[in-house]
Order: C-alpha cells, then structure tokens, then sequence
C-alpha cells in the first residue's frame, strides 16, 4: 500500500472506530445494524483529520462497503450511517483505490470523449442523435402526408 493510501486508510479506520463508539445498535427486519447519527466533519475535525479529507474517506469507506449512507446531514441536521465492518488493509488494498483518487481532471474526461468518438467510426454522438431526432420528426410528417392522400383516395 503507498503511503499517502496508508496513512487515507488510518483516517478512514479511525472515522469508523470514532463512529462505531459513539452508534446505537437498532434492529432493523430482525438484523442487528449498528447506526451512526453525527456530523461527518465535526467528527473528522476531533480526529485531526487533514480538512479536505473526510469526503475522500466516507467514499472510501462506501466504496468498500463498511459504511453505508442512510441520510446525508445538512445544516443542522445530521447524518445517519449504518456501520456494516470496519475497514481492512485487505478490503483496502483489493478495492484498488476505488473512491480513494480525486475526480479526473477535464482533460483526461475530454480525452477519453475523444477516444469513444473515435472507436465510434469518428461519429459526434450529440450531432447523429440531432441528426436521428431530425429524420424521425421527418418521417412522421411524411406518413401523415401519406394518410391524409389514403383518406382523401379512398372517400373521393
């Protein structure tokens, strides 16, 4: 595991832990689930968390499967957290950075719009489905055309 996914890992770890320590135990369609009710950063912010960080560790920890989202807290509402496992250097490194990198820059997105183009024979996907719209619309105004001459040939 590198470093920076090592020391991400021991945040996320201590996230859960810190969660798990302060959850309640409800019994949900006859499961015990352990639930979190708190304020992500606030959390975060008592574990020294680096700010920035807590989005890319409660991803991770998603990503992973050892939390899940039951409501996201706003304001002064909190969030709600179903504690499933806590996080393992196993799961860790198996999910291959899953939710652990930033979002890919425009570049790289454009790139790889690029890229499909291109194995799309060098077709604009936006302008052949204009293109498509256009014809369809077309062709219907066509057949009413032709019904209309039908109607007019069969009663005159």
């Amino acid at each position: 595991m590198s470093r920076d996914a090592g020391k991400t890992f021991n945040y996320a770890s201590a996230f859960y832990a810190a969660c798990l320590e302060n959850s309640e135990t409800t019994v949900i369609e006859g499961e015990a689930v352990n639930l979190w009710k708190g304020f992500i950063g606030k959390t975060c912010r008592s574990l020294q968390v680096p700010k920035g960080m807590d989005n890319r560790i409660t991803k991770a920890l998603e990503s992973i499967g050892s939390i899940q989202l039951i409501q996201r807290g706003v304001g002064n509402w909190p969030t709600i957290l179903a504690l499933r496992y806590p996080p393992t250097e196993d799961l860790w490194v198996e999910s291959d950075g899953v939710g652990l990198t930033r979002r890919e820059s425009y570049a790289r997105l454009l790139s790889r719009v690029n890229a499909l183009e291109t194995s799309l024979g060098g077709a604009n996907v936006v302008t052949a489905i204009a293109a498509l719209d256009a014809r369809v619309t077309e062709l219907g105004k066509e057949v009413k055309e032709l019904r209309k001459v039908q109607k007019g040939g069969l009663n005159g």
